[in-house]
């Protein structure tokens, strides 16, 4: 239960950073335009592009935050312990390199979560991280585990392309 509220929190955080820091891409009507996809993913084989850009840090607390939002709410949010270009490695008892997922219900799933192994978890990974444009990109697969009601979720076929951080 304990990590269903970090999850929820890290989610929270992540949408005040979206609501404040990030922009949309719009056409000439101000409507969201996708032709430049910096973030997307199938969750159970329904495609997920993100309205909002993917948003990256690289903090001193060496840590680098990943998270994009679509259009009807959804949000996928990582977090992991800063290895640079790696595959990153996320499981049912990491605590460290975790990944989020908001339905645009509101209901929160974890990729830390479960009671089996194969309920979550998967990998992301960092493919290139340009240092002096300060740009990111990388892909990730994984599993999203919702313990409260044994729900699962499947994201596949994950991308963010040149994320500014």
């Amino acid at each position: 239960m304990m990590r269903s509220h970090i999850i929820i929190s890290l989610l929270l955080v992540l949408c005040a950073i979206f609501s404040s820091c990030q922009k949309e891409f719009e056409d000439s009507n101000n409507a969201p335009i996708n032709t430049t996809v910096d973030f997307k993913a199938k969750i159970n084989g329904v495609q997920f592009i993100a309205a909002i850009s993917g948003a990256v840090r690289r903090g001193s607390d060496s840590v680098i935050s990943i998270s994009g939002k679509s259009n009807d709410g959804q949000i996928i949010a990582f977090t992991l312990a800063d290895s640079g270009v790696h595959v990153y490695t996320l499981g049912i008892n990491s605590s460290v390199n975790f990944c989020g997922y908001e339905d645009n219900n509101g209901l929160a799933f974890s990729s830390n979560e479960g009671i089996n192994p194969g309920d979550s978890g998967g990998n992301i990974a960092i493919i290139s991280i340009d240092s002096v444009k300060k740009l990111m990109s990388g892909t990730f697969n994984l599993k999203v585990f919702r313990q409260i009601d044994r729900t699962q979720r499947i994201i596949t076929e994950g991308i963010f392309n040149n994320i500014s951080y």
